[in-house]
This record gives structure tokens, C-alpha cells and sequence, in this order.
């Protein structure tokens, strides 16, 4: 178990400010955030490149505050590999081995290379290496000493999209198969909800919310949180009389009566376009103008002006059906339940 425990970092024009949260054994916790929000600097503070301020550090209920790096027992690996370029596909996973004076070398080399299926490549030049063979090796040379805690700073963003599935699904495969606790980098959310238990979010060295995976994906903090996360139609506005006022324009949303949102998202996924005003039970309906949109693969993405923006998800049946033009006018509506308030 990894314990941040309100962990302090300041620079001259940077302040990492009071991290705090746990990673329990065999779990992975994916840091996010933009850049300059602190993500790496908490990883070389955790690792022990940087001396925290203020803050404590336990591993496995033991303080390392103050442990040397290579005594933490914590590995880290850069999304830039920093594999030896002097140094041959074997020497480089080696070099971990040889500096903490651990024996057994090719024996745990042969069976890290055949987890991994570099076995191939162990005389090769690293020079000679694809991007994704370089993430095999230096993955490889971060685990070969049996980390306890293994930091991953961005681990798919140098290799294309076809080999970043690969190497998510191998990270996935290592982190169960060794029972591995992984702190994890990444900009991608695709790549936290792959990899990741928990989440924590980080901006301007601040920490803005953190939890499971899905308790902080279904309930958001705030609107960053929820734009990080991919929501469409987040709209900032005002209770009003119970109903929820955004812009001044005539888009109210009925809400909740007992809480007072300062945002509020609406699912484009349960919003019903029509042609003809509806008769339903929906207590929002309003008329909208199409102004574009879009074929994303499996279903379209269309763009209505209903006072403010609001995108609304549809299957491919359902635009041919409704043969959609730039201009029309549609009515959309929503039932209570499709909205989410934080």
C-alpha cells in the first residue's frame, strides 16, 4: 500500500499543494490532469527526485519521506523509455539488477522477456527498436527488481494508436498477473477508465477530487472534472423559482428542490428529437434549430441551438429515419432523470 499523505512540493513559481490519497496493494490509481498541473512532479517527489516541503510518504505502513530513492523499492518509467543507448536489449533490462547487486540475472531476465515476448530481441541494438518494442524493454527494465509500486508517467503517449491498444492491454495483464500497484500518468481517459481502480484529479498543482473510478465518473465535483471527463452539455446557470436558468435564455430545466448545482449536465443520450411537439411525460421540451452535425462511426452527433448549444446523440436508423437538414426546426425534451446536477 502507497499512503500521499498531505504531500507539499514548492518551487519558485510552482506549488504542489497538499496531495493526499492512498493506493492499496495490487490496485491502480490513474493521476489526471493538463499539463503543468503537477501530474510528474508528484511522481519523481513519490520516487524520490524531488525532497517534498511539507508531507509524508508511506509504503506498506513504513515511512520512505526520507529513503533514498533506490532504497523506495518504487520504479518509474518515463513515456521517453531513457532506455542506455550504449547498452544492448539485455544490458539495459539488466542494469536494475546489477545496481541493487541482485543475483539470479538471466534467470529472471529469461522469464521477464518471455512475460513480456521480447525474448527476440534481448541481443539487439536499442537503436534498432520500433516505438512499442522500446516501451517492451524499458517496461521490462522497470519491473525486473520486483518494484512494490510501479509509476507510470504517460506510458502509451509516444506509440500510435494501433500499438497503444497493445500496450494498454499488456499493461492491464502485468498490473493482475504480478499483482502490481501502479500509479498511473495519462492526459487519455480512455486509458484511465481502461487501466485505472481510482481516480485523481489534479490542476494548477491543486488536488480536486479523487476516488473509484466510477464513483468520480458518475458524479463529477465540477465542471473541469466533467469536461476531463468527456461530458457534453455542461451548462453553468441559476436556480430560479426551482427551475434551473442558464444565459437568461429559455432553456429552464426543472431540478432538484433540496440541492442548489452551480452546473448541470444533460446526457445527449436522453434527449428525444421529433418533428411534431411531443405528448409525453418529459417536463422539458423545447424547440431547437439543427446547426451541424457529425458521423462518429456508430451513430451521429447533432448540434442544436435551443437558446444555448446542446448536442444530442442519435443511431444511424434514427438520422435516416428523421433525414435531418441544417436549419429545421426540432423539438427536443428530457425527463428529469437525465439530468445530473453538481
Amino acid at each position: 500500500m502507497l499512503k500521499i499523505n498531505q504531500i507539499t512540493k514548492k518551487f519558485s513559481q510552482f506549488t504542489l499543494n497538499e496531495i493526499n490519497f492512498t493506493i492499496n496493494k495490487g490496485e491502480c490509481t490513474a493521476i489526471l490532469g493538463p499539463s503543468g498541473s503537477g501530474k510528474t512532479i508528484l511522481m519523481e517527489t513519490i520516487v524520490g527526485i524531488h525532497k517534498q516541503t511539507s508531507g509524508q510518504l508511506f509504503l506498506n505502513g513504513k515511512e520512505i519521506s526520507h529513503t533514498k530513492p533506490e532504497n523506495r523499492d518504487i520504479s518509474l518509467l518515463y513515456q521517453n523509455y531513457m532506455l542506455f543507448p550504449h547498452l544492448n536489449v539485455y544490458e539495459n533490462i539488466a542494469f536494475p539488477l546489477k545496481l541493487r547487486k541482485i543475483p539470479e540475472i538471466p534467470q529472471k531476465i529469461s522469464k521477464i522477456a518471455h512475460l513480456l515476448k521480447i525474448e527476440h530481441l534481448l541481443k539487439r541494438s536499442v537503436h534498432n527498436l520500433s516505438g512499442g518494442e522500446k516501451q517492451r524493454v524499458a517496461l521490462a527494465r522497470a519491473i525486473i527488481f520486483e518494484p512494490q509500486v510501479l509509476l507510470l508517467d504517460e506510458p502509451t503517449s509516444a506509440i500510435d494508436t494501433h500499438m497503444k491498444r497493445k500496450v494498454r492491454k499488456l499493461i492491464r495483464e502485468i498490473h493482475k498477473s504480478l499483482n502490481l500497484t501502479i500509479l498511473l500518468v495519462t492526459h487519455s481517459i480512455e486509458e484511465a477508465i481502461y487501466l485505472a481502480d481510482s481516480f485523481v484529479f489534479l490542476k494548477d498543482g491543486q488536488q480536486l477530487q479523487q476516488g473509484k473510478k466510477f464513483e468520480v465518473f458518475n458524479n463529477p465535483q465540477n465542471r473541469y472534472i466533467a469536461n476531463f471527463l468527456g461530458y457534453d452539455n455542461v451548462f453553468e446557470g441559476e436556480v430560479e423559482d426551482g427551475k434551473f436558468a442558464i444565459k437568461n435564455t429559455n432553456l429552464k430545466i426543472s431540478f432538484f428542490k433540496e440541492e442548489i448545482p452551480k452546473c448541470i449536465h444533460v446526457s445527449p443520450d436522453n434527449i428525444i428529437i421529433s418533428k411534431e411537439k411531443p405528448e409525453s411525460s418529459a417536463v422539458n421540451v423545447f424547440e431547437g434549430t439543427l446547426q451541424d452535425f457529425a458521423f462518429k462511426g456508430s451513430f451521429y452527433q447533432l448540434f442544436f441551438d435551443i437558446g444555448v448549444e446542446i448536442l444530442v446523440n442519435i443511431t444511424d436508423a434514427s438520422f435516416e429515419n428523421l433525414q435531418p437538414k441544417l436549419g429545421t426546426k426540432f423539438y427536443l425534451s428530457f425527463k428529469e432523470r437525465g439530468v445530473k446536477g453538481f
